[in-house]
């Protein structure tokens, strides 16, 4: 199995040889072939999984001064919060 990468205009292109209809395109050479394997798991028996950890307390930190305000914080009182 072969990789084939060629550089257009505006970005590259990787496919397999001999089937153009298995691409995956990209900024990079190297962003096109993950591409390629990303989008056609199956073609290469690569499966990618991403583990991620779980999320603890909100993403945003203002929502803690939100969540605070509704439980009757008031401006200017301080908060801390621990994040895992």
């Amino acid at each position: 199995m072969k990789i084939v990468v060629t550089h257009r205009s505006g970005d590259w292109q990787a496919c397999l040889e001999g089937r153009t209809g298995i691409w995956g395109c990209g900024l990079t050479p190297d962003a096109a072939i993950g591409a390629l394997i990303r989008s056609h798991q199956t073609e290469f028996q690569i499966f990618v999984e991403l583990a991620m950890p779980p999320r603890t307390g909100p993403a945003d930190p203002t929502e803690d001064n939100l969540n605070a305000a509704a439980h009757g914080a008031s401006e200017g009182d301080s908060f801390s919060r621990t994040r895992l």
